[in-house]
């Protein structure tokens, strides 16, 4: 059996989150109202979030990587991000955004996503 792992960030409003994440394909896996909430991706992506009422998005720092197989799957989930919301990109600093593909020297990609909160998933791939 692999193992698998699960990021866990903060919301301060499980709504909002359900709503930001929704454009993006995820849908909600379980919701305990101010306690827990789990979103889940066709691409095999599960983000779970606690309860944080005092959460400031400008003062966030938790983050996490999701790292795919392939380079092609990676690129994949961002084309779709991308066509599904209209988000500023990394340049505007604005909360939430969409940074670009970074490609690698050695053929990796890497890219990033701020949600409305702050929270920031990092997504990357190395080449094969």
């Amino acid at each position: 059996m692999g193992l698998v792992t699960i990021p866990i960030f903060p919301s301060p409003d499980f709504d909002a989150t359900a709503a930001f994440y929704a454009v993006l394909g995820f849908t909600e896996g379980g919701k305990w109202p101010e306690a827990y909430l789990i979103l889940e991706h066709p691409a095999q992506l599960e983000l779970h979030f606690w309860f944080h009422t005092d959460l400031d998005p400008r003062k966030n720092d938790v983050g996490c990587f999701v790292r795919f197989d392939t380079v092609d799957e990676c690129r994949a989930l961002h084309d779709e991000w991308s066509a599904a919301a209209n988000l500023p990109s990394a340049e505007s600093r604005a909360i939430p955004r969409l940074h670009a593909p970074s490609d690698g020297p050695d053929g990796s990609i890497e890219w990033a996503l701020i949600d409305a909160h702050g929270n920031l998933l990092r997504l990357g791939a190395f080449a094969s």
